[in-house]
């Protein structure tokens, strides 16, 4: 069996070890990986999992119904029976009969 090797002799061989760049330590690598920059990259390639949406479709459907019972300002008019009152005595009284329009 023969192995090939890229060096011609050991001195070769001896000449690129000492000029190999060692890696970074596992501390180093695991930085570079979780790095904003490289998790952004991942991000622009990997799809998206189903489960993934439907966390995020129910996350943005909680987070919607939340605000929308926390900043509802106004009840809804229909709904209020003192509007309802008001409009019947208004229409009672005749506030609201048609008068000519002048063009």
């Amino acid at each position: 069996m023969v192995t090939p090797f890229p060096w011609a002799s050991i001195e070769e061989f001896n000449m690129a070890f000492m000029a190999l760049q060692v890696g970074d330590d596992a501390i180093a690598t695991a930085r570079k990986n979780v790095s904003p920059e490289a998790l952004a990259a991942l991000a622009r390639i990997t799809p998206r999992s189903a489960e993934e949406i439907q966390n995020f479709n129910s996350l943005q459907r909680h987070i919607g119904l939340t605000n929308k019972a926390i900043n509802q300002k106004y009840a809804n008019p229909l709904l209020n029976p003192f509007a309802w009152g008001s409009l019947i005595n208004d229409i009672v009284k005749g506030d609201f009969s048609r008068k000519k329009l002048k063009y």
